[in-house]
């Protein structure tokens, strides 16, 4: 099937004439549809573009063909035009990746194609460039390949089912749009996203995943769950206090009585009740959604503001309220459910439900007269006790942005047994909240007791956000039991657009490497690349187990990049490294490529420990380097490190040709596969217990 890109991937050109005017309110809604517009009405559309290649489920090892066809829909010949190929580490191709078109007649079409050969699984982009005497446009293709290789995905989300405003399609739309193979909805204490979610991953082909969590609301913090038995709805760290008051809108004779839900967290010292109980105060309806503009010209001191949830965060809105001057707040939901509130530090609010609210809101103004009540006990559930739940369930904890000066988790440093910490939370890697997650995410891993990843997520409330941070990690295949294993273990790296490959003796981010001795010479090799912008710094860190909490970190090695203009770069070398070290890196380029393009590109790796075993073999096996003796081929590598041939009609390939060099005692089974033009490669360890397999492809030039 070839694809014909309308809307997205279809670029129409005009003619660029010297004498340009300024642009009539015409010309100006066709210049929002890609037109470039001109006062000269010689110069009509010139050049249309379409992208063509056979949309479908790839893998490993199959062929893809793509095709760029230019039609010259003007009356004037156009000249010298170029198309330049950008493929994604999964693919490869023996053939130009700039192709050109000398000359094209007005009236007539041309077309050029690639021939590509697919290496990696995961979902990757096809950037293309048309550029010919005056002209240029770019064009991104998607395609997804099943099989091994690096797979995205966004584990901090949210829907219309708690205070996000896109819904769980709009959300899953824009993940795939941006090459994710997943996405986390992580509402605040519900997961009522399941169906959606579920109806999403199964009308889908098989690329992307809709998951759902959740995130627990605390005063003292906010966490994250994954892999939650489908059971369970979420889990409760705050006691609802369900009150009453009667209100009295303006004009009416008979008051209503209406429920409340306030909630009590651990570190909340009152409930509304304590504040409000027999007294008697004015509501007044704020029009619009309670943002600071609408409160203009109200007087709401010594006055309840009634407010309608939506569009922004609840604390921003009760904020903004008591900013206004209000006494206390009362938000109505925007569906049936109950709204549970919370109280402190001045964040003064109880929610109501949606058909109590719109009763009341049908008024500008009224009274209220809140009832002297028994109020329940403070709760008493700790974030340990809340951890130990969340783990004996099967999921695992997060804390979420615990740098935040807003929501901060502020016991990050007494609790134990979590799986990681959120350190990038948004679109700013470099935010303060995240740099101080990041320190605390080394000082955690500094204190020994256990391995903690970082996970990086967008925490997006508008589905345009989603992705802007997002984590990659290798799986066999793409599917449930593998996202939630990957992210568990720590197994990823996070990153707005750089990717990055990192090694110790072949033991890979997030995992340990054993050592017999208290220190050991090792093989680092370390893999960055961007696909659309330069690289600028790569940065390699040292950490110390020490016992306690505390800074620990060390730059060990600093790679400058900058204004060298080199997208892809890679480096092995040796390194001496000792029982209770811990190693990661981080990357950066010159722009992020999934967020606005003002933030710099970021990514970084989970880390890598160093321990002490009296064990002989307790390392998997890993390739130091690989040649390739045969004078009609050339073996290349990818910039994300994999092997592939380039060969020709004179080649005639065999498994000795292939020359690898392994890991001490490691064991190697090597075969050419002649039918499907592949190395099937084997590695293992002399004792079996651990064993890799590796495939490199042959590309005919």
């Amino acid at each position: 099937m070839k694809i014909i890109l309308n809307l997205f991937y279809t670029t129409v050109f005009m003619a660029l004439c010297f004498n340009t005017q300024n642009i009539t309110a015409t010309n100006a809604e066709k210049q929002k549809e890609g037109f470039v517009v001109s006062s000269n009405e010689s110069c009509e559309p010139k050049l249309t573009v379409s992208i063509g290649f056979d949309d479908r489920i790839y893998r490993v090892g199959d062929v893809l063909n793509t095709t760029v066809t230019i039609t010259n829909v003007g009356v004037v010949d156009a000249k010298n035009i170029a198309v330049d190929f950008n493929l994604p580490h999964q693919i490869v191709s023996s053939g130009k990746m700039v192709q050109h078109i000398l000359f094209l007649a007005a009236g007539k079409s041309a077309s050029v194609l690639l021939s590509c050969r697919i290496v990696e699984a995961g979902r990757g982009m096809i950037y293309y460039k048309i550029t010919a005497d005056d002209f240029s446009a770019q064009e991104v293709t998607t395609v997804s390949i099943a099989g091994a290789g690096w797979y995205g995905g966004d584990n901090h989300s949210h829907s219309t089912y708690s205070d996000g405003r896109g819904t769980i399609q709009q959300n899953s739309d824009v993940a795939y749009k941006k090459g994710m193979s997943w996405n986390y909805t992580a509402d605040h204490n519900n997961r009522r996203a399941r169906d959606d979610s579920k109806r999403i991953t199964s009308e889908g082909r098989g690329d992307f995943i809709a998951l759902v969590g959740v995130e627990i609301d605390n005063l003292i913090g906010h966490a994250l769950a994954f892999q939650m038995p489908e059971n369970v709805e979420t889990y409760v760290i705050k006691t609802i206090y369900e009150g009453y008051f009667d209100a009295l809108p303006d004009g009416e004779d008979k008051p209503l009585e209406v429920k409340y839900f306030d909630t009590n967290l651990e570190g909340s010292d009152i409930y509304f009740g304590e504040l409000f109980g027999g007294k008697t105060l004015e509501y007044i309806t704020i029009p619009g959604m309670g943002r600071a503009t609408d409160y203009a010209n109200i007087d709401m001191k010594g006055k309840i503001a009634l407010v309608a949830r939506g569009e922004f965060t609840l604390v921003e809105k009760i904020n903004t309220a008591m900013a206004a001057g209000a006494e206390g707040v009362i938000v109505y939901n925007y569906n049936s459910e109950p709204l549970g509130m919370t109280l402190n530090s001045g964040v003064i609010g109880i929610g109501i439900l949606q058909k109590d609210g719109l009763k009341l809101a049908a008024k500008e103004k009224g009274t209220i007269q809140f009832r002297n009540e028994p109020l329940p006990p403070k709760a008493k559930k700790t974030w340990q006790m809340m951890i130990d739940e969340v783990n004996a369930s099967g999921a695992f904890f997060v804390p979420a942005h615990p740098g935040s000066s807003a929501y901060p988790f502020l016991e990050i440093y007494d609790i134990r047994n979590f799986a990681g910490l959120e350190v990038w939370n948004g679109t700013n890697p470099k935010a303060a909240g995240n740099i101080l997650a990041f320190q605390q995410w080394d000082n955690s891993n500094a204190r020994g007791d256990a391995k903690y990843f970082g996970m990086a997520n967008s925490d997006a409330h508008d589905a345009n956000i989603i992705a802007v941070a997002y984590n990659m990690a290798y799986m066999n295949e793409l599917s449930v039991e593998n996202i939630n294993k990957e992210m568990k273990n720590g197994t990823f790296f996070g990153s707005n657009g750089p990717q990055l490959r990192f090694e110790i003796d072949g033991v890979s981010m997030g995992e340990t490497l054993y050592i017999n001795e208290d220190k050991q010479i090792t093989l680092v090799k370390i893999r960055a690349f961007d696909d659309l912008y330069p690289l600028t710094e790569i940065n390699l860190y040292k950490l110390k187990t020490v016992g306690e909490a505390t800074d620990t970190k060390h730059l060990v090695q600093t790679w400058d990049l900058k204004s060298k203009n080199i997208k892809h770069w890679h480096l092995n070398f040796e390194l001496e490294v000792s029982v209770g070290e811990i190693y990661r890196i981080e990357v950066n380029s010159e722009k992020s490529t999934s967020s606005d393009g003002a933030t710099k590109g970021f990514a970084y790796s989970n880390p890598i420990w160093i321990e002490k075993t009296n064990e002989m073999t307790t390392n998997k096996p890993f390739v130091k380097n690989i040649t390739l003796n045969n004078p009609n081929a050339e073996l290349l590598q990818t910039k994300a490190g994999n092997y592939y041939i380039i060969t020709n009609n004179a080649t005639n390939l065999n498994a000795e040709h292939l020359i690898i060099s392994v890991s001490e005692k490691a064991i190697v089974e090597k075969m050419y596969d002649a039918e499907n033009k592949l190395f099937n490669i084997k590695i293992s360890s002399q004792d079996g217990a651990y064993k890799r397999s590796m495939k490199i492809f042959e590309v005919k030039k």
